[in-house]
């Protein structure tokens, strides 16, 4: 996403470049109409003039276009970092969710040793879950308002509620019935719903076509300083950009 933006970066420069280099041949043009016939000149000078006038117009729309994708680029390059946070963090909650279930699993035993006959997971990574568990499982005739991606790992809202689903399976799935009907009626029954609306992260997906479009991000105006309590002992304590912009 980010190499796609700035190739249009790259494109609008060169545009804007391409109208510069318009606008001086222009006045040369203008330069050697002055040497012409009274009425010739005034009609080549008005000719030129539109055209210089629509060159230049050019010229300020792709540099616009530029800065309109260098703020793109930015923000996409915040996105990338927040969602290399979000898949350590995935890594962090998979360990936990493991020891999590083999600790139940050893007291639901009667066992001192929790790590004595250990609880494996069902499925070993959130792909495999939700390619062995959710879609064979979640299959619905697409209308207009639902929607899916194929590249639902580069959505970071799917990347969240498909990992506490998936929690939510590894953990439910040990307890008694009527657990499993309990998970899909408030666990995934919701966030899939969620997800897959025609409101939703998916929104402007096509699966079919195999496209991706994210959707942007909402704007936030900054919170006054010292509004909020803020804790140093945490893995971010400001966002991506942030920093660079206030230096």
């Amino acid at each position: 996403m980010v190499r796609e933006l700035d190739l249009k970066r790259s494109e609008a420069l060169r545009r804007a470049d391409v109208a510069g280099e318009q606008v001086d041949a222009l006045g040369a043009e203008l330069e050697a109409a002055s040497s012409g016939d009274l009425d010739q000149r005034v009609q080549d000078l008005d000719r030129l003039q539109q055209r210089a006038e629509a060159a230049g117009e050019d010229r300020h729309r792709h540099a616009a276009r530029a800065e309109i994708l260098d703020a793109q680029i930015d923000q996409a390059g915040a996105t990338v970092e927040i969602a290399r946070a979000d898949l350590d963090e995935y890594d962090d909650r998979r360990a936990r969710l493991a020891a999590m279930t083999s600790t139940a699993a050893g007291a639901d035993a009667g066992q001192d040793d929790p790590d004595q006959d250990a609880v494996v997971l069902r499925f070993a990574s959130l792909p495999l879950f939700v390619e062995g568990y959710v879609l064979p499982n979640w299959r619905h005739k697409r209308p207009k308002e639902i929607n899916w991606c194929r590249s639902w790992w580069l959505h970071s809202e799917a990347i969240v509620r498909l990992t506490v689903l998936w929690e939510a399976f590894e953990a439910m799935r040990l307890e008694p019935p009527p657990s499993l009907s309990v998970l899909w009626r408030d666990h995934i029954d919701v966030h899939m719903a969620a997800l897959t609306s025609d409101s939703g992260t998916f929104a402007q997906c096509d699966p079919v076509a195999g496209t991706h479009r994210p959707q942007p991000m909402w704007p936030a105006a900054a919170a006054p300083a010292g509004l909020f309590k803020q804790s140093e002992n945490a893995h971010f304590t400001t966002l991506p950009g942030q920093q660079e912009q206030a230096q």
